[in-house]
This record gives C-alpha cells, structure tokens and sequence, in this order.
C-alpha cells in the first residue's frame, strides 16, 4: 500500500503546484491561489482514489487490479469432512481499499481488512474477515475470524483460506456477468 500512497501524494503535490502556478496566472493572488490549489488538487486526489484510476488509461501509471464487482464462488472445504458451497461474493474497491462480502445460505462474512501486494511477480488478494452464520447454524458452524489468499489472475481469482478454529479450504471466484434484458 505504500507505493499507493505515495503515487496518490505525487498526484496532489503535482496537481497542487500546477493548480497554484495557473492561478498566479489568472491574478487570483498568492493567497488565494495556494487555498484554492489546496482545495481543488485534494478534491481531485480524493476523486482520483475513489474512481478515476479504474479508468484502464490510468493503469499505466498506476498498474493496480481493479477487481470490484459481484462474482459466483466455488468453495471446497475442509470442515467435517469437506464439502462444496457456492456462495457469492461481492467485492468493493478503491485505490487504497478493498472490501469482500461473502454470502451463502448458512452465513456472510465481511473482511476486517484487505490489501492487494504483489508476491512473485503475480497480484495476491489477502484479506481478513469475520463470518457471521445464521442462527440456526451457529452451533455447527460457529463465528470465526479467518484469512484468505486470492491469486488475481485476468479470466478467475483463486486461492485458499483459513480460519483461526482450523478449517480451510480452497475457493474459487468467477465474475458475474451482465444478462442482457
């Protein structure tokens, strides 16, 4: 996350003195000019952030994955025995930030936090998470707070998790896509 941070801080310090030397230009006074670069090159960080670099022209000065989206999941667990569930996920993203939401028909789970690095020349996903089942399943299925470690790779994301009570598992994402009406 660092380089992010610093590449977001190379955006506004540019923007901030290009914004300051065009309103010299423009007679604002000098005052005036660096409170409004101030405000206007933080308004464009903060825009910048949230959703300008998922623009592809941006990814190459940024190269971050853009992964937010909704995806059908295929998990293969280990607990009592194993098994296979297909949940779905959605997952949020900013520059800086990544959530993932986890639902099935016994529980959701939602990350506590998560963080795209790269690892051996290849984009990994971690996060950490917490599920909350459903009632009715919570004596077989208790809360658990778990972490998982998502190869991004361009047609699925694939990795394994695993969970402080020791189950785990491998899962598989798919991305959902649009149905034509």
């Amino acid at each position: 996350m660092n380089k992010r941070i610093k590449h977001l801080f190379k955006i506004a310090v540019i923007s901030a003195l290009t914004l300051f030397c065009l309103f010299l230009i423009l007679n604002l006074g000098f005052l005036d000019s660096i409170s409004y670069s101030i405000t206007f090159s933080s308004l464009m960080t903060f825009i910048y952030e949230k959703y300008i670099w998922k623009v592809r022209l941006f990814n190459f000065f940024n190269n971050h994955p853009h992964i937010e989206g909704e995806y059908e999941a295929e998990i293969n667990y280990l607990y009592k025995g194993g098994g296979k569930k297909e949940p779905t996920v959605n997952i949020k993203q900013t520059f800086l930030t990544v959530n993932v939401e986890l639902k099935s028909d016994e529980m959701t789970s939602n990350s506590i936090t998560g963080d795209i690095v790269e690892e051996d020349g290849k984009k990994i996903l971690y996060y950490s998470y917490r599920t909350n089942p459903k009632a009715f399943f919570r004596e077989d299925n208790p809360i658990k707070i778990g972490t998982a470690r998502i190869i991004i790779e361009k047609e699925e994301l694939t990795g394994t998790y695993w969970t402080e009570a020791g189950t785990s598992g491998d899962i598989k994402l798919n991305k959902k896509t649009k149905k034509s009406e």
